[in-house]
């Protein structure tokens, strides 16, 4: 996600990967319905306004690339929960105030394009399980009627719980709900175009809220620029199945000594630790293509909460690779010298 989509939603940076300075990005258990969502009436087309944001003033905040358009002002089936600004509640962490939830087989919410767009990016929250793992959920994506593909939507990075230090043990207190997971269509839709979401089946889970979408038209990839060294002949894996950061630290280090740039193809590659850039370039193929994710990257042990002080006793607090860890390289990144 791009600094400029996190300033226009006036939500908190997520953390940095050491001197990458990289902008942020991102089992089937028991589930627990908590907190139940409001009750409301089922949405319809004519039921709101137009479905772009109440929050889109012209000249307010900061320039875009998306185009935002919340979930309860577009067409569908589920219910709107909110407003609500109550603590613990969906609909108080919710843009707005207000999502659509749907707990029905089949249910769905319907955005419908106002610009021409190839790309989209969904904030959505879906149950924890018992053991504070989380979940993940397949939700089924069509385009003008035609199933596409499905989106993962997870619980894993969300839920906490408690008062400060927060946990990630299930019980009271629970917040820091939503998530955001994003896919490019194959192809530009044009304006007027129908793009839906829906919840196939309740056996993975009893609800799926949806908040809002970003709609957006990506560019193409960025060239590898000539003569410069990548990451994947270091070793790099652009699967992200394997640790990346001994090849990108060789990468830098000899970009730096050769005074020559260092690129980062397109791929998902896995940063475990630090890695130190100095008087070298980064380039990736942008932050569509060129993606890295990690685990903890704050200088702390593995499974302690950034604002924890107390040891978690579950392997990384339950909940694996936190997207903390997860961040993604812009076209370019010139960095700063930094010392060893």
């Amino acid at each position: 996600m791009s600094a400029a989509r996190i300033a226009a939603r006036g939500r908190p940076a997520r953390a940095v990967v050491a001197a990458l300075a990289a902008t942020a990005v991102l089992g089937t258990a028991a589930v627990l319905s908590l907190p139940t969502a409001l009750a409301a009436p089922a949405v319809t087309a004519d039921s709101l306004p137009a479905a772009l944001s109440p929050l889109d003033v012209p000249g307010r905040g900061a320039t875009v690339s998306f185009t935002e358009q919340e979930a309860e002002r577009a067409a569908g089936t589920g219910s709107v929960i909110g407003p609500d600004r109550t603590y613990t509640s969906l609909p108080a962490e919710a843009s707005g105030r207000s999502a659509v939830r749907l707990d029905a087989a089949g249910e769905y919410v319907e955005f419908t394009l106002t610009k021409p767009a190839n790309a989209m990016s969904v904030r959505y929250s879906v149950p924890d399980n018992a053991a504070g793992t989380g979940i993940s959920v397949p939700m089924e994506l069509k385009l003008d009627g035609t199933r596409l593909k499905d989106l993962d939507f997870t619980s894993k990075y969300s839920w906490f719980y408690g008062s400060y230090p927060f946990t990630n043990q299930p019980g009271d207190k629970p917040h820091h709900f939503y998530e955001e997971t994003r896919t490019l269509f194959g192809k530009t839709l044009p304006a007027g175009a129908k793009v839906r979401i829906t919840l196939p089946s309740v056996a993975a889970t009893p609800w799926a809220v949806v908040d809002l979408a970003d709609f957006e038209q990506v560019g193409a990839p960025v060239a590898r620029p000539s003569g410069s060294l990548s990451v994947t002949d270091f070793g790099a894996d652009p699967n992200g199945a394997t640790d990346s950061t001994t090849a990108f630290q060789q990468a830098a280090d000899a970009g730096r000594a050769q005074a020559k740039e260092v690129w980062i193809p397109r791929g998902t590659f896995r940063l475990t630790d630090h890695v130190v850039v100095d008087q070298v370039t980064l380039r990736g193929a942008g932050p569509w293509y060129s993606v890295l994710t990690g685990r903890r990257l704050d200088g702390r042990p593995d499974g302690q909460l950034p604002h924890q002080e107390q040891q978690d006793p579950r392997p990384d607090g339950g909940r694996g690779e936190p997207p903390l860890g997860c961040h993604e390289l812009l076209g370019r990144e010139h960095l700063p010298a930094q010392p060893r």
